[in-house]
């Protein structure tokens, strides 16, 4: 299967990777090895990492080789979670782009770009958006509610994925109500429950790759594609033209420079990857001719540059009320 990531990057993968399904191109049955920039096999005969039941093996190079066992293959989430998506934010940074940790919507070209720590509410924000844009034909474009890739020259592309939705936000968005399962499984992938599994995390003798895996497998993240819940539009690129902080600290708004804003970019960024094992398999790895350290300054000096016409503002509702904020915003 291949992958062509706005023909900035692509993978060529053994076995399906739903998150994604956007980019899957169907367009060529021969697959030309030395287009490919990552490739995603079986082949684990020199471990880069091992633990109880899940080893894995990365090899940099011409392309970059991805090798999974068994389990990893059958926890799709973890796989792309721990392994794939990780990756793929090293790899962009020597080809001029950074994988950040931003929502964007986009309307007309222009694009809003929502930054907050995980799990503050930016899909329930998103998919509000989506939902007013459709009933009242606002025209609103999704670029992403999680994961936004950004170019040195200032470009935003989408990069959609399933939403992880919990069952209290098709509740108070959609009206859905959600079986017992479900619930189980939104608790789970809660806020809580990473934070357990993060504390699990520092205990060096748990295999935590084989717990996660195995946990994964049994509470299946409750994912669902938007349209799977609304008529929504996917954009594919913006220049973007505002950047918001979402907190619950204050009510107010207030402007922060673009340098204060860029680390906070870079911690919300930070946050979603330091599911454990990511300390002990990313940071020594080489890319091209570039050090892990290499890759995070240039990552950031990409970050600042995207942020040179903006003025960066924070939004505290304490409420959890940015929804009317932002869809001024995008009106204007």
């Amino acid at each position: 299967m291949l992958y062509n990531v706005h023909d900035i990057i692509k993978l060529e993968s053994f076995t399906e990777i739903l998150e994604l399904k956007y980019f899957r191109d169907t367009s060529s049955i021969d697959v030309d090895i030395d287009c490919v920039d990552m490739v995603i096999g079986n082949d684990v005969s020199e471990p880069t990492y091992q633990d109880l039941l899940c080893s894995l093996s990365i090899e940099s190079g011409k392309n970059t080789y991805l090798g999974v066992s068994k389990l990893l293959d059958m926890s799709r989430h973890v796989l792309y979670v721990n392994l794939v998506e990780p990756l793929l934010r090293l790899l962009l940074v020597p080809k001029g782009y950074v994988l950040l940790h931003l929502a964007s919507l986009e309307k007309d070209g222009k694009g809003m770009m929502i930054s907050a720590p995980p799990d503050t509410g930016k899909t329930s924000l998103i998919l509000k958006c989506l939902k007013s844009s459709a009933d009242n034909n606002m025209g609103l474009s999704l670029l992403s509610d999680d994961m936004v890739i950004a170019s040195e020259n200032g470009e935003l592309f989408s990069f959609p994925k399933p939403f992880t939705i919990s069952s209290h936000t098709l509740d108070s968005v959609f009206g859905k109500d959600t079986d017992l399962w479900y619930k189980i499984r939104s608790n789970v992938h809660s806020k809580g429950g990473r934070s357990a599994y993060k504390c699990m995390g520092k205990m060096s003798w748990l295999p935590m790759m084989s717990v996660n895996a195995l946990a994964q497998i049994v509470f299946e993240p409750p994912k669902l594609y938007p349209e799977d819940l609304l008529n929504v539009k996917i954009g594919r690129q913006a220049k973007p033209e505002s950047l918001i902080f979402l907190s619950t600290a204050f009510d107010g708004e207030r402007e922060i420079s673009r340098e204060i804003a860029a680390q906070m970019i870079r911690d919300n960024t930070d946050n979603a990857y330091i599911t454990p094992p990511y300390d002990k398999i990313f940071p020594g790895l080489v890319v091209g001719d570039m050090t892990y350290d290499e890759i995070l300054e240039r990552e950031m000096q990409i970050t600042e540059n995207l942020l040179e016409n903006i003025v960066p503002v924070e939004i505290g509702r304490k409420d959890y009320s940015w929804y009317e904020y932002v869809l001024n915003g995008m009106a204007t």
